[in-house]
């Protein structure tokens, strides 16, 4: 396979994750944006290096490394004030090819904030792994590898985030 269409065979398959990834990370839309650019270059640049057995796992621990770096650069440029656009991020967990009906959809919209505002107050490896987990749907050794973490630990992680999400949405509970 040349070069160009391993590129964008990867790019098709990867640029709405990483974009995805980068929103939860960065709760902004234009650096999310920045950050699947440069992710974007760097599988032009090295994509032809690694295997594509082993590809997810180098993009998504690209992706979380670089907006870790977004996050420093952010936090020592706003040291006393966090600048975070909470209403760019968000994501959808209803079946885009359905549509609901009005009634569904709003019930739908509500769920998804309160599911996200639940996440948000996960600790942080807790809700990294939660979103790497549930959300895009990674396995434990990727998301191990990503974070450079034991395998137990993304286990006991996940276990414990649900435990969590569970308690934070007991008031959804049904009958």
């Amino acid at each position: 396979m040349s070069s160009r269409l391993r590129f964008k065979y990867l790019e098709n398959r990867y640029k709405d994750r990483i974009f995805n990834y980068a929103l939860w990370m960065m709760k902004n839309r234009q650096d999310a944006e920045d950050i699947t650019q440069e992710i974007l270059v760097k599988i032009w640049e090295h994509g032809h290096e690694i295997k594509l057995s082993s590809i997810k796992a180098w993009i998504m621990r690209a992706t979380y490394n670089l907006s870790i770096d977004y996050l420093r650069k952010r936090s020592v440029k706003y040291k006393y004030m966090q600048n975070y656009d909470q209403d760019d991020a968000h994501f959808e967990l209803s079946d885009p090819d359905k549509t609901p009906d009005p009634g569904t959809e709003t019930a739908q919209v509500i769920i998804n904030e309160e599911l996200e505002e639940a996440i948000n107050k996960l600790p942080d490896l807790q809700k990294q792994i939660i979103i790497m987990y549930e959300i895009q749907e990674l396995k434990y050794r990727e998301i191990s590898d990503i974070l450079n973490i034991p395998i137990n630990s993304v286990k006991v992680n996940i276990f414990r985030a649900r435990k969590n999400l569970q308690k934070l949405l007991q008031h959804y509970k049904q009958a």
